[in-house]
């Protein structure tokens, strides 16, 4: 049950941080077929929730994880990739607003 946890949790951990590295390495084309792939094809500000998302089912397996090297560690990189997430999301919405 253990394994399952710390697998779980660290897919979900990927996949909250993959836009960001995504926007890093790929060109603009390459980008946005990815990007739809792992946001489950949402567009607009939802495509910027769901890696938010992802972070938050990390944390919450991260909990479960017996042992505690490796939970430290899944704990303390969700809530990294969950405050680089929330501070995506809050530039995409309200940063590039006209005034």
């Amino acid at each position: 049950m253990g394994r399952m946890y710390i697998s779980i949790a660290s897919l979900f951990l990927l996949l909250s941080i993959l836009p960001l590295t995504l926007v890093t390495l790929l060109d603009y084309e390459n980008f946005s077929s990815y990007l739809s792939i792992v946001t489950l094809g949402a567009t607009g500000s939802m495509s910027l929730i769901i890696p938010i998302g992802y972070s938050i089912i990390s944390l919450i397996f991260s909990f479960f994880i017996k042992r505690t090297d490796i939970k430290l560690f899944l704990l303390i990189a969700g809530f990294i990739f969950l405050l680089v997430n929330i501070g995506m999301w809050y530039i995409g919405n309200f940063a590039f607003l006209e005034p």
